[in-house]
């Protein structure tokens, strides 16, 4: 047969086949079924992107683009209000508001801070005011008081938008239990309230339960199945589009990242070029709405393999972050920073990509949901520290995670998998040759049944060094008293 007609996925088909007919091997891979995988793995080719350069997305980035002028003027007008000398807590509450939707979030989180302080030398609690300021606190990494602001603002008036800010803060410090519980609470007060006959009341709960729906299936890597709210939560912010562009911008770029996640890279492409598009229109070419969305074409293109184009894009988003005065420590700053990281850790630049982890450090050691959500589940980061030789803290991040996503997506899910197989590795650099074979051989069979031949280019990259790594492992404990224990020919 002409090996060049095989396509690599075929060919890692047949090894998985041939691996499920052998139990006894398929718990502990010898040498040549792992160079069987590997090879196939190298034949795997850079996702083809249909006709389109980085310079059209550059080229965009200086054009006008594209939303309703009409709406963006009026809430330009409002967040460049200069304020009178008797302003009330309600002029800033209106101007931050205003500053929110144009992607402004400093902005935003002063102008809330001050209508916060005078609201309450006024003797006025708003827990419209209070929620608001609760999603710009959140966004610094300041959890513990987004949720006390929630919360009070909840047991003041019960609101479904309220509750939708709660859940997603829930979710980002990992309490999927409590963020189960605030939608069962939302979806209860929406089906008993007084308003529930209302028509905009009605509204609002379908607009808030569509997303809260969809984040929690998120958090629980269900990708597919958040894409129905994630359209439905869409299209209802359509109906108020001059109430809420911001939002509905926002919702369209987390479509996007949702088809990231779920692979489908030319569709999740088309919709961040969208996105990019009306934010570029509605807030500007230097707003962070922008540098958000420049950022997540930026992720989409690391996954199709694109990764110079990814890696420019990155950058233009972290200039764009910095010249806003984003600090470092920030959750955006910090993201983004990360991203570039992974880009570079695909590139095989693990130095580079150490040195952005290193950045986005700053500042999150003290604060353990941030650096929890930033670190203890990337890949990338993982994989650098083991190919810099930081395996012992490697170790240690993946012992951790790993517990963690066995108990949230499951022992065979492949983000589990992954972990163990980058803690195999880790293992393997320390010389830990017995737990080094444990953790590889379990992982690589559940990785490689998840292989797909369109699918993300930095996790066939990443899943190539593994299996690289167990071959080498393989041939270190061949002929040795290690391999008669494990009771396997690593032959």
């Amino acid at each position: 047969m002409n090996r060049s007609n095989v396509s690599p996925l075929k060919t890692l088909m047949l090894v998985v086949i041939v691996l499920s007919m052998f139990p006894s091997c398929a718990t502990k891979m010898s040498i040549e079924q792992a160079k069987q995988v590997s090879v196939s793995m190298a034949d795997v080719p850079t996702f083809v992107p249909p006709p389109r350069r980085i310079d059209d997305i550059l080229e965009i980035l200086n054009q006008p683009g594209q939303f309703d002028k009409s709406i963006t003027e009026k809430f330009r007008a409002r967040a460049d209000d200069v304020a009178p000398e008797n302003a009330d807590g309600k002029f800033f509450d209106d101007r931050g508001f205003a500053a929110a939707e144009l992607g402004r979030p400093l902005q935003a989180l002063e102008d809330y801070r001050e209508a916060m302080r005078r609201s309450e030398q006024a003797g006025i609690h708003n827990p419209n005011l209070m929620r608001r300021l609760a999603t710009r606190e959140r966004g610094l990494g300041n959890f513990n008081l987004a949720v006390e602001l929630l919360e009070e603002s909840l047991s003041l008036s019960e609101s479904p938008a309220t509750y939708g800010r709660l859940l997603e803060t829930y979710i980002q410090m990992g309490s999927l239990e409590k963020a189960t519980q605030t939608l069962k609470k939302a979806r209860l007060f929406c089906t008993t309230s007084p308003n529930r006959r209302n028509t905009n009341f009605v509204l609002r709960c379908d607009i808030e339960t569509a997303a809260m729906e969809a984040f929690l299936l998120e958090a629980q890597a269900k990708y597919a199945e958040a894409e129905k709210p994630f359209r439905q939560h869409l299209a209802l912010l359509q109906t108020v589009k001059d109430e809420h562009p911001g939002q509905l911008i926002n919702a369209r770029l987390q479509l996007a990242d949702n088809l990231l996640k779920q692979e489908r890279l030319i569709e999740a492409e088309i919709e961040a070029r969208q996105t990019l598009k009306d934010s570029l229109g509605h807030a500007g070419k230097d707003s962070l709405m922008t540098a958000g969305i420049t950022a997540k074409i930026a992720d989409i293109l690391r996954g199709q393999g694109r990764l110079s184009e990814a890696d420019k894009l990155a950058s233009r988003a972290i200039r764009i972050l910095e010249s806003s005065g984003i600090p470092g420590d920030a959750q955006r700053m910090g993201g983004t920073r990360m991203l570039l990281g992974s880009i570079k850790a695909t590139k095989g630049d693990f130095t580079g990509a150490m040195e952005q982890f290193t950045l986005a450090t700053e500042g999150v050691n003290e604060n353990q949901y941030l650096y929890k959500k930033r670190f203890l589940g990337n890949p990338n980061y993982i994989l650098s520290l083991v190919m810099t030789g930081q395996p012992e803290k490697a170790i240690k991040i993946t012992t951790r995670s790993y517990e963690t996503a066995k108990q949230r997506f499951g022992e065979k899910h492949y983000a589990t998998a992954q972990r163990l197989a980058l803690r195999g590795m880790a293992h393997h650099r320390m010389k830990n040759h017995k737990d080094a074979v444990r953790d590889l051989s379990q992982a690589t069979d559940i990785l490689i049944s998840y292989q797909t031949e369109k699918g993300d280019y930095s996790k066939t990259m990443r899943l190539r060094i593994v299996l690289d790594d167990y071959i080498n492992l393989l041939g270190e404990i061949h002929n040795t008293p290690l391999e008669k224990e494990l009771g396997m020919d690593a032959a």
